[in-house]
């Protein structure tokens, strides 16, 4: 079993500092050195908002031999990874020197067409892509892989998740991070895909986590049994995982910074699409017409009623 050593001797220095602009909070200091020891394999599981980003690039700033590097993360997400790069990472040349004036190069796979791709310090895809492209980015010499929203893996059965763990597995992989704001504790058949992708073999095979932490519920889900979901944790976090919530840190936060992105537009796309909701409505209030015309013309009978006297009330 792995295990990363004593907190008693941090291990961030100013190496990060030379490639990664930011000045991080400490509490992202104690992230960048919970990576360091982890040696990048490693699941961190802050609250969202508290710069599991930021403190992921700066690990990778930390390392001399981190690049390049393939991000895979939601299709929404993507955009805010380019962004942070391009802010606050210096590049750094083939021969190790930092160009203090240029950032790293970057390309975002968008299509999911078989083709050739150029070399790239760092290479950004969606889930949804990845299992497309696996072939095209296995020829690559990737050094880290960076999973963001992990969670998207916690089905061993789908094509991202094989995919994810293929790359994972690659001789030329060194360092596998994870990110999550949503970590999950008790459904065992969830929890054990992900860390087998960052540090495989921590909790066994899946059947022997299965029998020791988990019983099978009525629709044949492994969940951990409710007695050692403590005992998982403590391991998660001994061995794998980091996980601060916001109100562990609250007097370090800084105020929200809100960005506001212009997007391309396909305008007859979106003038199409909007003219088959009104047809649409338009049919079903015709519709709706007729049927109440038809209702409305069907004679009514009516029962005569006698109605109580105030004697009788």
């Amino acid at each position: 079993m792995i295990r990363r050593p004593p907190r008693s001797t941090p291990l961030y220095s100013s190496a990060a500092a030379d490639v990664y602009k930011r000045q991080l909070l400490n509490f992202q200091k104690m992230g960048l050195d919970f990576l360091l020891k982890s040696s990048g394999n490693a699941l961190l599981a802050d609250d969202m908002g508290l710069g599991k980003t930021v403190q992921t690039l700066a690990y990778i700033a930390s390392e001399k031999q981190s690049l390049p590097a393939l991000i895979v993360a939601p299709l929404v997400t993507l955009t805010n990874w380019q962004r942070e790069i391009e802010r606050f990472m210096k590049r750094k040349s083939k021969n190790g020197r930092i160009v203090e004036n240029d950032v790293p190069t970057i390309t975002s796979i968008r299509s999911g067409k078989r083709a050739e791709i150029s070399n790239y310090d760092f290479y950004l895809i969606n889930y949804e892509l990845l299992h497309k492209r696996q072939a095209d980015l296995a020829k690559l010499k990737i050094r880290t892989l960076v999973c963001d929203e992990v969670q998207h893996l916690r089905s061993k059965t789908t094509q991202k998740y094989k995919a994810v763990k293929t790359l994972a597995s690659m001789k030329s992989i060194k360092y596998r991070v994870g990110l999550s704001g949503t970590p999950i504790y008790n459904h065992g058949s969830e929890i054990w895909p992900i860390v087998d992708i960052l540090k495989p073999g921590l909790l066994g095979n899946f059947k022997e986590f299965c029998e020791y932490f988990c019983y099978q519920d009525e629709k044949g889900k492994a969940i951990v049994v409710p007695n050692k979901r403590d005992s998982l944790r403590h391991i998660l976090q001994r061995d794998v995982m980091l996980r601060r919530k916001k109100s562990d840190v609250l007097k370090e936060l800084k105020d929200k910074v809100r960005y506001k992105e212009t997007i391309d537009a396909d305008e007859s796309y979106y003038k199409n699409e909007l003219n088959k909701i009104w047809s649409k409505l338009e049919e079903e209030q015709r519709n709706a017409e007729t049927e109440f015309k038809k209702l409305a013309s069907y004679p009514v009978s009516y029962t005569h009623l006698t109605l109580p006297t105030n004697r009788e009330v």
